[in-house]
C-alpha cells in the first residue's frame, strides 16, 4: 500500500486498458451523422432551399497487419514496461528495507554497548579523577579531560539514539497506508 507503488499500479491498470482499446481497432466500426444547412437568399435575391444530409459510416479493419498489430503490440510494450518499472521499485525498496534493518541492528548493538558500558566508566572515571583531585592526589586537568570524556560520550550515545530514529522514520515510510 505504499504510495509509489499504488501509482504505479494505477499506471498499470491505464496501459492495461490501453491494449483493450488497442484490441477494439479490430472490431468494425459503425457511425451515423445528419447534417442540416440553412441557406438564405442568394445574392440575387433568389430563394434557395435549405440543405440536409444523413450519413451513414462503417469502417471494416481489412489490413490488419499494418495498422492494428502494431497499435497492440505497442501497448503490450507500454505495459510491459510498467510492470517492470513496478517490479524494479519492489526490489528496490526491499533491498533498502533490508539495509536499514541491518543498520537499525548495528545501531541497536552500540546503543547496549553505551549504556550498558561506556557511559558507566566514563561517569565512573570521571568521579574517581575528581574524587582524587579533592583528596589532593589528583590533577585538575585530569578532571577536566575525565569530565570532557563523559560528555563526548553522552554526545556520542545522543547521536546513536537520533541516527536510530531515523532509520525508523525510514522504515515507517516503506509501510506508509495510502
Amino acid at each position: 500500500n505504499h504510495p509509489a507503488v499504488v501509482a504505479l499500479q494505477q499506471k498499470l491498470a491505464v496501459t492495461e486498458k490501453g491494449i483493450d482499446i488497442a484490441k477494439q481497432q479490430y472490431k468494425p466500426g459503425w457511425g451515423i451523422n445528419a447534417n442540416y444547412g440553412y441557406r438564405g437568399e442568394s445574392p440575387a435575391g433568389v430563394n434557395r432551399s435549405d440543405f440536409l444530409s444523413v450519413g451513414v459510416t462503417f469502417d471494416v479493419p481489412l489490413f490488419t497487419k499494418n495498422r492494428q498489430d502494431k497499435q497492440v503490440q505497442s501497448a503490450v510494450a507500454q505495459n510491459d514496461a510498467v510492470e517492470t518499472e513496478e517490479l524494479f521499485l519492489l526490489r528496490q525498496m526491499l533491498a533498502n528495507f533490508k539495509a536499514n534493518i541491518v543498520k537499525l541492528n548495528r545501531l541497536n548493538e552500540r546503543k547496549k554497548l553505551y549504556e550498558k558500558t561506556l557511559l558507566p566508566q566514563m561517569s565512573e572515571q570521571a568521579e574517581a579523577s575528581l574524587s582524587a583531585y579533592t583528596n589532593d592526589t589528583g590533577d585538575f586537568a585530569e578532571v577536566v579531560r575525565s569530565r570532557i570524556a563523559e560528555l563526548n560520550a553522552q554526545i556520542d550515545a545522543l547521536n546513536i539514539a537520533v541516527d536510530r530514529q531515523k532509520i525508523i522514520a525510514q522504515l515507517n515510510y516503506f509501510f506508509k497506508q495510502v
